[in-house]
């Protein structure tokens, strides 16, 4: 691969610097009242060249939306190809990739739930609506290949009616309900805590897990997983590298 020329490098990191300012006044203001203007004020740079690299806030907010989308895809890549552990060890890295990112991240998570909304995905290009969908068939199917996965190996036999694709969604429904029904009702004080809402979720997809017929999940009387420490550890491992690229991408623009 041929480097950069000094130009380029000089695009690319205005470009960056486009991305991290305007996602600082996106989180700071909300996406309403965050203009081209104010974006173009902050970069101290002219409208004009905010313009050259995105057409509106709504492609702002796409590109910052596909630059989470990969970092997301890339840690169940790296759960789903660890030769090293079982099936059920992968699913319960991707379950707390996703507690981690509801988190540590939820100011990214916002943005993707606005570009998914209909008055916002109206206002985006076709192109970017199908390269977003992409990025989200194949975390999905990520999913889709350990569940499988786990029923050729023996790890889970599954009970009719279940099927891989049901239990592939149903995991994820639960994770993503589980945390917008605890959204919705923040208003009411005390009724959830960051804590619960983790118990009730790692709960539930255990329960939801063994119910489907993957028996080999070590359970212990109380609900508990009970993990060998090198798996522990590797979850651990896990969730501290997907914690570190949050942090990174959190660093204060400049």
């Amino acid at each position: 691969m041929s480097e950069l020329t000094r130009k380029q490098r000089e695009i690319q990191q205005r470009d960056e610097l486009i991305l991290n300012i305007s996602r600082s006044l996106f989180i700071e203001h909300g996406y309403h009242n965050v203009t081209m203007d104010l974006i173009a004020k902050q970069v101290e740079y002219s409208k004009g060249t905010v313009y050259q690299h995105y057409a509106s806030k709504e492609a702002i907010i796409s590109a910052l939306c596909m630059r989470f989308g990969a970092h997301v895809l890339r840690w169940f890549e790296l759960a789903v190809a660890d030769e090293s552990v079982p099936c059920y060890v992968k699913m319960l890295m991707i379950m707390e990739s996703e507690i981690v990112i509801h988190e540590y991240a939820s100011a990214d998570h916002d943005l993707i739930t606005l570009f998914k909304s209909q008055a916002f995905s109206s206002k985006v290009d076709d192109t970017i609506l199908q390269k977003m969908n992409g990025n989200i068939e194949q975390i999905i199917r990520l999913v889709h290949e350990v569940v499988g996965e786990a029923e050729a190996s023996g790890e889970l036999v599954i009970q009719s009616p279940a099927t891989i694709d049901s239990i592939t969604m149903g995991c994820w429904a639960m994770i993503e309900g589980t945390y917008e029904i605890a959204d919705k009702h923040t208003y009411e004080k005390g009724n959830f805590t960051a804590k619960q809402i983790k118990q009730v979720m790692r709960a539930n997809c255990l329960m939801f897990l063994k119910g489907c017929g993957w028996q080999s999940i070590p359970l212990q009387p109380d609900g508990q997983v009970s993990l060998d420490s090198n798996y522990r550890q590797k979850i651990q491992d896990f969730k501290q590298y997907c914690c570190t690229q949050i942090d990174q991408m959190n660093q204060p623009a400049h």
